[in-house]
């Protein structure tokens, strides 16, 4: 049921130019995983993008080969306020600019994440040292229930099936991300998940199944 995942389409957090927000900001893509399905689908992420009246495989090729590392469209970016977000970031609609708010305890950043597949879901809390984690500047998860605030949002989205990337400031979920195809490595905890999260299937099943 869930048509668009994109940003602007949830976040609470984002920002223009002229905002009087004071605190750091973080440059995310408006697209989820920086756009990069709609790039291998489309060959571009944003009709200003110079590389739009090319061929699709070529497209793609070549952005490849300029991203580099430190490029928005590789990783997220924290800046220390508005005002040092590059003026090229404004003026692109692929990028979104938002309050950069995090959960934190003590020197370390709470992530949360939950799993949901029809009514059942399995929710998980781990610590970072750094404020955008993913992979292996991930430790520590532990299991525990997810906020009734939370369900409650993916009830209003319609996600039957995916991820919610989100922390909790000042006793509010902030929804950082949604992933309507989530999928990792295989690992033991892993395939845990997905063996928990199978029950959820009953949802689905036909009238008399």
């Amino acid at each position: 049921r869930l048509n668009d995942i994109s940003k602007r389409s949830f976040s609470e957090l984002t920002l223009t130019r002229d905002s009087s927000w004071n605190g750091r900001v973080i440059v995310k893509t408006n697209l989820n995983c920086r756009g990069s399905g709609e790039k291998r689908l489309l060959g571009r992420v944003s009709d200003r993008d110079p590389l739009r009246h090319l061929p699709v495989w070529l497209s793609v090729r070549i952005r490849h080969r300029i991203q580099r590392a430190r490029s928005p469209f590789r990783e997220y970016v924290v800046f220390d306020s508005i005002d040092r977000v590059p003026p090229r970031i404004w003026k692109d609609d692929a990028f979104v600019v938002e309050r950069f708010v995090a959960e934190r305890d003590g020197d370390d950043y709470i992530l949360r994440r939950c799993n949901v597949l029809g009514d059942v879901t399995v929710n998980h809390v781990f610590r970072s040292r750094v404020p955008v984690a993913h992979g292996p500047t991930m430790f520590d998860p532990r299991r525990v229930d997810p906020p009734e605030e939370l369900l409650s949002i993916r009830d209003a989205i319609g996600l039957d099936f995916g991820r919610l990337d989100y922390s909790i400031v000042d006793g509010r979920v902030v929804l950082d991300d949604i992933k309507s195809t989530p999928s990792a490595r295989p690992s033991p905890r892993l395939i845990g998940i997905a063996t928990e999260l199978a029950a959820g299937l009953r949802r689905f099943r036909p009238s008399g199944g």
